[in-house]
């Protein structure tokens, strides 16, 4: 490995060896040693039939050197790619920040400099401040949810939860946002307690929604069904909305991934992969579909621990 050279038998170096060492080397490294051991001396290879031996090591180092240059173009591509990616973030966490900030500085700045103001456009500014705070509040919460998902941080505090009282919370924290949508519940009548994280799965369940208003136009139904089938329950989601490109439906729980549209909605991309990391902590698995005639299905399995 040190003098690069071939070494044992039938060479200069230890010629009594009854094996046949050769560096395997290319211009641009050496990536080991192709040893030959011979059980018998005599069957050795003659001398001057080493260089097929040699031709042998060189074509071997060649492949090895060809797949290391491919994980080295790969390791560069995922590299650009990462990097990419960390600015499409940081581009669009600026955005996602300095949007509502702006408007709540506008708005507090507006009820400072104006001691006239009645109180009717008080309280109207300071409604508009209130809610771009909330933006504010779920943007951070996705973020350090994600950053605990990446981790491996997020800690489940598992309890027995009904599944009524889970859906009712999450529809009554959700009113604002769904107050324009019509609302359908239908959970099976077996379906009794669930051990989940309360907490967590009321994310997913807001988020999904929230996702489901954003996308429906006023009047349109939004259906929340429950039941059981073979040891988990299945939640499904269903809206009459806009629905998902085919090809999107396997990317919309990726980190970052912002479906192409011609309107523009907001959105860091960072809500559905939060719940497929807080639903896979649990063992459980969620998915998107298209719905017949149109809108959009998200379905949640999460396995009944005592089935």
């Amino acid at each position: 490995m040190q003098n690069k050279i071939p070494t044992g038998c039938n060479t200069r170096i230890q010629p009594e060896a009854n094996a046949y060492y050769t560096p395997l080397k290319t211009t641009r490294d050496i990536f080991g040693i192709l040893g030959v051991i011979f059980r018998d001396k005599k069957l050795a290879v003659p001398a001057k039939s080493d260089h097929l031996l040699e031709t042998f090591a060189y074509q071997i180092s060649f492949a090895i050197e060809r797949l290391k240059l491919l994980e080295e173009a790969q390791q560069a591509e995922l590299l650009r790619q990462t990097e990419k990616l960390h600015t499409a973030f940081l581009n669009s966490i600026s955005h996602d920040l300095r949007t509502p900030l702006a408007t709540i500085s506008g708005a507090l700045s507006s009820i400072l400099q104006n001691s006239k103001m009645n109180r009717m456009n008080q309280n109207s500014l300071l409604e508009t401040a209130y809610e771009e705070s909330s933006k504010l509040n779920q943007l951070v919460s996705d973020l350090l949810n994600m950053a605990r998902v990446e981790a491996g941080a997020l800690h489940i505090n598992k309890k027995a939860v009904d599944l009524r009282d889970l859906i009712g919370t999450a529809l009554k924290q959700m009113d604002k946002v769904l107050k324009d949508h019509k609302i359908s519940i239908h959970i099976a009548a077996e379906l009794q307690e669930i051990e989940i994280d309360f907490v967590l799965i009321l994310k997913v369940l807001k988020n999904i929604l929230d996702n489901a208003a954003k996308f429906t136009p006023a009047n349109k139904e939004i259906i929340i069904t429950a039941e059981k089938k073979d040891g988990v329950v299945e939640i499904k989601i269903s809206d009459e909305g806009i629905g998902i490109p085919v090809a999107d439906l396997d990317h919309v729980f990726d980190k970052f991934y912002r479906i192409k549209r011609p309107q523009n909605y907001e959105g860091t991309g960072l809500g559905l992969s939060v719940c497929r990391g807080i639903i896979e902590s649990h063992k459980g698995k969620i998915w998107a579909e298209n719905r017949e005639p149109g809108g959009t299905v998200i379905k949640i399995l999460l396995p009944l621990e005592n089935s």
